[in-house]
Order: structure tokens, then sequence, then C-alpha cells
């Protein structure tokens, strides 16, 4: 491994524990009508799809394991999501090499929306409490919004570019 990559580990565990413990902060004392967006699936994934090397799945468990824990989420749901998440992104991962990022857009949002649903049937099956198709639906809608934002920090700030390698069978060099 060398030292590039061990930075952009290194920057990629930082940067997603930072998301992770950064909505417990008591910032807003007003009830909000909206949920907030998912930043930490956002970077996740646009991390993933850019260089899937520094973002190894072992540690997308580990902080979306913290995330279950933290936000009191039905413990493993959603990183059997990313197990399942990670390994769509990287058969995917050459459909958006030099594609339109509407394109993007489109899969990020539906692969959110697809897990949002699979955990609000879950949690229907379980009779555990859960927020409703509207709230989800807002959630989609305003973490699609958010995502744009997310790659643009990560494109300007980070220079976080697609990488290709010979490691996946699925790219082209």
């Amino acid at each position: 491994m060398n030292s590039l990559s061990f930075f952009r580990l290194t920057q990629f565990f930082l940067i997603g524990l930072t998301l992770a413990v950064l909505p417990l902060a008591p910032v807003y004392f007003i009830p909000r009508t909206f949920p907030s967006p998912d930043f930490l699936f956002c970077f996740i994934v646009a991390w993933h799809l850019r260089d899937p090397q520094s973002s190894p799945l072992p540690l997308i468990l580990f902080l979306t394991l913290l995330v279950d824990i933290v936000q009191f989420r039905p413990i493993g749901l959603w990183p059997i999501f990313m197990i399942l998440l990670s390994n769509l992104i990287t058969i995917n991962r050459r459909l958006f090499f030099n594609g339109q990022f509407l394109k993007e857009l489109l899969f990020f949002s539906t692969i959110f929306f697809c897990s949002l649903m699979f955990e609000l049937f879950f949690l229907t099956i379980t009779f555990s409490p859960n927020n409703g198709f509207g709230v989800a639906a807002q959630q989609v809608i305003i973490t699609s919004f958010a995502y744009p934002v997310v790659v643009l920090i990560l494109y300007f700030l980070l220079r976080l570019r697609y990488k290709t390698s010979r490691f996946f069978f699925s790219e082209s060099l």
C-alpha cells in the first residue's frame, strides 16, 4: 500500500466518522418539519463510485454499524444493505466513467429509495415503530438534492476522480 492510498483510506475513515457522529450534535433547538439528508450514505456511495480501493467494505460496515447503534436503528440492517450496494456499485462503476451526472444521480436515488423501502418493509413486518412512506419519500428527495453537493466537495476539495484499475474485472483501462 503506497502512501497516497493510505492517505485516502485515512481521509475516508475520518470524514465518514465525522459524518456518523455529527448528527448527534445539538445544533437545532427548534423541531424540524422535514428529515435531514443522509450525508454519510451520500459520502459512501460517491466515494465508492470514484475510488473503491480506498473505501474497503469492512470500513464501510464499521461506519454503518456505528450509525445504526448511535441512531437507534435496527442493528445490522444498514450494514447488510451496504454489502449488497457495494457489490452493485462495483459491478456498475464502468457506466459512470464518462457518462452524464444525471445518470449517476438517478442511480443514487434509486438505490437509496430501494434501501429505505426495504428498511420500511423490515420495520413493518417486525411491528417496529417506523416513520411511514411519506417521511421516507421526503428523505429520498432531500438526500438526492444533497448528493450533488457531496460530489462537488469530493471533486473540488478532495480531488477525488474516477479511478480505473486491473483489480475490478468490469472496468476498462
